[in-house]
């Protein structure tokens, strides 16, 4: 059975990943349950369905990569580092590595950030997206979707509402 692969991102309702500053501190509810899903989405399970996280050297060098103790963690970069622990150093963008772990039925979840995301979706690689849209409005920051990649139709299969957060559930169709 084929893998998948998954971006799985916050971002503000403006569409950015972060602030200007690389800040995502603003990435939380509004502290009210009232429309909260029956069935809630822990972001704990889905880690459990992760054979290998993928980032960016940006998102790596913001140590972002420390929560993820319990996955292979690759890091796509422009420059030639010593692999550490469980991260990986992989010539950006070498995308035959990702593709062959999907064939072997690997679960990946793309972390970030939105250069690396474009860069996927040009490559059309991203099977399933799940988008947590944060209550705020960030006027200025960095985007989650650059330009340069092809028109790609998603089909949305799932939506869930955790602490005023709304999260979208979508794969390719």
């Amino acid at each position: 059975m084929e893998g998948k692969i998954i971006c799985n991102i916050a971002i503000s309702l403006d569409g950015y990943i972060a602030d200007e500053h690389d800040g995502y501190d603003w990435i939380q509810g509004h502290h009210d349950s009232s429309l909260d899903s029956i069935h809630p989405y822990t972001y704990e399970a889905f880690l459990e369905t992760i054979d290998v996280v993928v980032m960016g050297k940006r998102c790596f060098d913001l140590k972002m990569h420390g929560q993820f103790k319990d996955q292979r963690i690759m890091v796509l970069t422009h420059q030639t580092m010593q692999n550490q622990d469980n991260v990986e150093f992989l010539s950006a963008y070498d995308f035959h590595i990702i593709k062959n772990l999907k064939q072997q039925g690997k679960n990946v979840y793309v972390f970030g950030g939105g250069v690396l995301v474009s860069a996927l979706l040009k490559e059309q690689l991203i099977d399933e997206f799940i988008i947590g849209i944060i209550p705020v409005l960030l006027g200025t920051g960095i985007k989650l979707f650059h330009t340069g990649y092809p028109t790609q139709s998603l089909a949305l299969i799932g939506t869930k509402i955790e602490d005023g957060i709304v999260l979208l559930f979508y794969h390719k169709r």
